[in-house]
């Protein structure tokens, strides 16, 4: 996640209601960045083209086309699929790193107006905590304190027995006793049936779960399975800023009934499209990943460009054509940036989403979403840039490797920060790179240091308030990892990234895997850099 409050502290503007972008250049235009001419993108591809050729249509006319609306033809989708067709073939075996992975199987059905969903679930929880379990928890973010939305469990059964669940954390989470302990090793059956209500305009944690005239957006509202670790169950509730979600890498099969009239954009690889009459049923696989995000819209249209074997979508307003594109364009260059810096993106797919939030952006496995107003800003394009490229960065560094979101924020979002640097840095020169190391994190450090006195940037996203966290997380935090890279060197700071994505790819890390990370690939001890940037 990007916040946009975060920079308006350094950025030149008459009201920060309408912050100018940030500098990334000593000229005081807006756009200070001169993009390159955008290459051609490719066909836009629907579910019902799955089995066909790839279309061989002009790429420019069919990019300026709005999205085609389902239609009652009979879609050509495969008959069974699985697991692994949401990743690249080179990643199909990793689904069996995963050892503590939970199933999903979802099945939504929204009514006309998208203000509620019915909601059933089967879950397969296998515990790999090495000891047995007397509970499991769940994780109902939709009914975060103060949003006007809910989710409302009627029932739930325990290895096919009806189970009595108890609601803790401010309603956050939901406690399931067990009738006998689950030992390790063994997996459990969950069912779950509930409806969640969407609230309409919520301005509440970035406006992330809300619906509008344009957009409906469900993150993460749907009962997920926390983390387990060395201090048990992760079910505390967190502040209204900062991440929400700390789980396993899992896979899912998720079933979205909607009205025909509007799209489906979700985590995960689109496998069925099946108009039903007025209505519509879009099937997804996602697999591994640790949570799944869903918007649905009948505003957005869609342009497609290929890296590779990997198809990156870009939703936007009709309006905003332009910048979803442009967008589009930024994306696509992260991607390949990113893969030669850090390692191969898993999936076949990744969606960019354009969304009312008030963050600059907000990171889910296989789905990026992006501020509205930054499309529609002339003025903030070079901050427009910095989070899609930054959202596009979460996709090694928390949807691949996953952390402590909660206590550890700084090990995803610090590294997001540097991740983006180095974009600017591979493809706009180290010049621009520097600008912006000195005015996006410099001066948001100092600033901070005097309002704040100096913080480590490793504290847990409670221990600040909100500003606080924006600048010690996201402006003092990257410069660790320049600080180790200045100690030593590209070749090993560098090998030290690729090992860490490979070492924990679809896993949890903590701060000390990426210490040893850099130890080992330098022969090196940087444990003062983390107790001077970090811990300090």
């Amino acid at each position: 996640m990007l916040r946009q409050i975060a920079v308006l502290v350094l950025l030149a503007c008459a009201a920060c209601a309408a912050p100018a972008a940030p500098s990334i250049t000593p000229s005081a235009t807006p756009t200070s960045v001169v993009l390159p001419t955008m290459a051609p993108v490719g066909p836009t591809i629907l579910a019902s083209d799955l089995g066909k050729a790839i279309p061989t249509s002009n790429a420019t006319a069919q990019a300026a086309a709005p999205t085609r609306v389902p239609t009652n033809a009979p879609a050509v989708t495969p008959a069974a699929v699985g697991f692994e067709f949401a990743l690249r073939p080179q990643f199909a075996r990793d689904l069996n790193l995963v050892t503590n992975k939970t199933v999903y199987t979802i099945h939504w059905e929204l009514n006309d107006d998208l203000s509620t969903l019915r909601g059933t679930q089967r879950v397969i929880f296998a515990n790999h905590t090495g000891a047995p379990l007397n509970e499991i928890y769940f994780r109902l973010f939709a009914n975060y304190p103060n949003s006007d939305g809910s989710i409302e469990i009627h029932s739930v059964r325990a290895g096919g027995n009806p189970a009595r669940a108890a609601l803790e954390q401010d309603n956050t989470a939901l406690k399931i006793p067990l009738a006998r302990p689950l030992t390790a090793n063994r997996t459990l059956v969950i069912t779950l049936d509930y409806t969640i209500n969407i609230p309409r305009d919520n301005k509440v944690r970035y406006a992330d779960f809300t619906r509008s005239e344009w957009i409906t957006t469900l993150p993460t509202v749907y009962p997920i399975v926390p983390a387990f670790d060395d201090k048990g169950w992760h079910i505390e509730l967190t502040p209204p800023y900062g991440d929400l979600v700390y789980a396993n890498s899992s896979v899912y099969d998720v079933t979205i009934s909607a009205p025909a009239q509007y799209t489906v954009i979700a985590s995960g690889q689109l496998v069925q499209e099946n108009p039903q009459g007025a209505r519509t049923s879009w099937r997804f696989i996602g697999a591994p990943m640790r949570d799944f995000d869903v918007n649905i819209t009948n505003a957005l249209t869609r342009t497609s460009a290929q890296v590779d074997d990997i198809t990156v979508n870009s939703w936007s307003l009709s309006a905003h054509g332009d910048s979803g594109k442009r967008a589009l364009q930024w994306t696509v260059e992260a991607i390949k940036i990113f893969e030669k810096r850090f390692g191969a993106y898993p999936f076949k797919e990744l969606d960019l989403v354009e969304t009312p939030t008030s963050a600059g952006g907000i990171e889910y496995p296989g789905l990026i979403t992006v501020a509205s107003n930054l499309y529609a800003d002339p003025g903030q394009l070079n901050f427009f840039e910095f989070a899609t490229v930054h959202e596009t960065a979460h996709q090694w560094f928390y949807s691949t490797i996953g952390n402590d979101q909660v206590n550890h924020p700084w090990l995803d979002e610090a590294l997001a920060q540097y991740a983006t640097l180095l974009y600017f840095e591979d493809r706009y020169g180290k010049e621009v790179a520097r600008n912006i190391q000195q005015n996006f994190f410099d001066n948001l450090y100092e600033e901070a240091k005097q309002r704040y006195g100096d913080q480590p940037a490793g504290k847990p996203v409670s221990a600040y308030d909100e500003d606080a966290y924006g600048a010690f997380v996201y402006a003092k935090g990257p410069k660790f990892f320049q600080a180790v890279r200045d100690q030593i060197g590209d070749d090993a700071f560098f090998k030290a990234l690729q090992t860490y994505y490979t070492d924990f790819k679809f896993r949890i890390a903590f701060p000390p895997d990426l210490i040893n990370a850099f130890n080992v690939a330098s022969g090196q001890d940087v444990t003062p850099l983390y107790k001077q940037w970090i811990e300090g």
